[in-house]
């Protein structure tokens, strides 16, 4: 004579609220219901011991989006904005130059070049911090809103996961901060040339 197919004794979802569990005695359902068990108290995201949060990949994250600045310092942007003397209009064919001149592919190229390997190099940060058991550690698709944000979020939590690692969130604001400035100071030159362009027919 075979027995019927019965679910072994153990904790399954309450047929009756899915959003517990109740205690299934091998023959039918008991009174016993529990919780799901959360996240937190399966344990604290706590690394390893003496885990260390530095990898070569998060600071090159961090320093390639300051790069493509660089080469708008080699613009001539008084030959671009070069006005007419006769009707003190900007010339556009000097202004299309700036389309084809090197230093301005080269900023425009090498900014696309450096948002990707920026994400190549997060994802690396990230599988190298999981490889040191690392709990769930700032995840690298971040990056693709910005490499500072990775930094930010990035050190955040590794300083909650392994008790340090907040100098990547300084070194991440500083940067932003230098890039900011480098951006600023290249729009000063420009306006700048084109001042200088104006008052000498002036």
């Amino acid at each position: 004579m075979s027995t019927p197919n019965v679910a072994p004794a153990g904790w399954y979802p309450d047929p009756n609220d899915g959003r517990r569990q109740r205690w299934w005695d091998g023959y039918q359902w008991t009174a016993e219901t529990a919780t799901w068990p959360s996240e937190a108290q399966s344990g604290p995201l706590t690394a390893p011991p003496d885990t260390d949060w530095r990898t070569p990949w998060v600071w090159l994250v961090l320093i390639l989006p300051l790069l493509p600045i660089l080469p708008a310092f080699l613009i001539d942007w008084s030959s671009i904005y070069r006005i007419d003397p006769v009707t003190l209009q900007p010339d556009p064919a000097a202004q299309l130059a700036l389309l084809t001149s090197p230093a301005y592919l080269a900023s425009v190229i090498g900014g696309w070049l450096c948002y990707a390997l920026a994400i190549v190099f997060a994802y690396l940060d990230w599988k190298e911090l999981r490889a040191r058991r690392v709990p769930r550690p700032f995840h690298w698709a971040w990056t693709f809103l910005s490499s500072y944000v990775y930094g930010i979020g990035r050190g955040v939590v590794v300083h909650r996961r392994t008790g340090g690692g907040l100098a990547v969130v300084w070194v991440s604001v500083a940067i932003l901060v230098l890039s900011i400035v480098l951006g600023v100071v290249v729009s000063v030159l420009a306006v700048a040339a084109v001042f200088a362009q104006v008052s000498s027919f002036s």
